[in-house]
């Protein structure tokens, strides 16, 4: 029996090391439609395309046109009003200060630098934690997400 357990061990480390390697860390895609995650969402013209996945969610920076991201947003609303009472995405009027000290916070450990003209919506959040919030660049019409799952 302790040899059963002994050798089971780092059998499962080893398995989990090599599954977490696979499905987490940093990828890159040149357009949304490479992308078969059913936890990654994205308009569909989005392109240039990195993607950060940890167990607890992910961050992703693409190229869109404002239009595109709107017209995302509003069916992502949509397809979650099955589910909830999920509220449409808000644009999020903050000082300008606490934009800057959350994007830090969200992306620097990408090395994504803070857009002066970034806007931030306030995505669907369950109650749990679980949501997301889009900031978009309209200068160099980039787009940042930061979803988390529970």
């Amino acid at each position: 029996m302790l040899i059963c357990f002994v050798s089971f061990v780092p059998g499962f480390i080893v398995v989990s090391e090599i599954v977490g390697f696979v499905v987490y860390g940093e990828f890159t895609y040149a357009e949304a439609s490479q992308i078969h995650d059913k936890y990654i969402d994205l308009p569909t013209d989005a392109r240039e395309i990195v993607l950060h996945k940890y167990a607890s969610g992910h961050a992703v920076k693409f190229q869109t046109s404002q239009e595109s991201l709107e017209e995302w947003m509003n069916q992502v609303t949509e397809s979650r009003r099955k589910y909830t009472d999920a509220i449409p995405f808000q644009r999020h009027e903050e000082i300008e200060e606490l934009l800057i000290d959350e994007f830090i916070m969200r992306f620097e450990q990408y090395e994504w630098s803070y857009p002066s003209d970034v806007v931030v919506y306030r995505g669907w959040h369950s109650q749990r934690g679980a949501g997301f919030d889009v900031w978009f660049s309209h200068s160099n019409k980039t787009c940042y997400i930061s979803a988390g799952y529970w």
